[in-house]
């Protein structure tokens, strides 16, 4: 009987440490896994990165050609962004008009509100100092 014990305490213990090993391998791939959704979108952001720089080396070539085939004069300090740019750029700014609109008009509301709490404070406060028993008789017949 005790052996059969003795086996059974045993194998519960292989179990244990194999479910040990199983949790600490699940750990390891969700640290494996976010580490490799962090290389993807740091790819990701390089190759957009790559891509813009490409464009702006187009737009210089571009703009050495005008210099060497014409007699436009350059204004200084001028950068040319790409339309798409341009409009993501534009679309931005939109956005934080918006935001900034709406974040006004959520403070105009609560500084009305504000006031108002405040004048019913004062209110409040004049009624108590004027008669505290009234208002302590009131609270009791609610």
């Amino acid at each position: 009987m005790n052996e059969f014990a003795d086996k059974l305490s045993s194998e519960e213990t292989k179990a244990d440490e194999l479910k040990n090993r199983v949790d600490d391998l699940n750990w390891e791939i969700s640290k494996l896994i976010a580490q490799n959704e962090k290389l993807t979108n740091f790819t990701n952001e390089l190759t957009e990165k790559y891509k813009k720089l490409q464009a702006w080396n187009l737009n210089e070539e571009r703009r050495q050609q005008l210099i060497t085939s014409s007699s436009w004069d350059i204004i200084p300090g001028r950068i040319d962004i790409p339309d798409p740019e341009l409009h993501e750029l534009q679309m931005e700014v939109e956005e934080a008009k918006e935001m900034a609109s709406m974040r006004l008009q959520e403070l105009e509301r609560a500084m009305q509100l504000h006031k108002e709490t405040v004048r019913e404070l004062e209110t409040l406060r004049m009624q108590v100092s004027g008669n505290p028993n009234t208002c302590y008789n009131e609270e009791l017949k609610d």
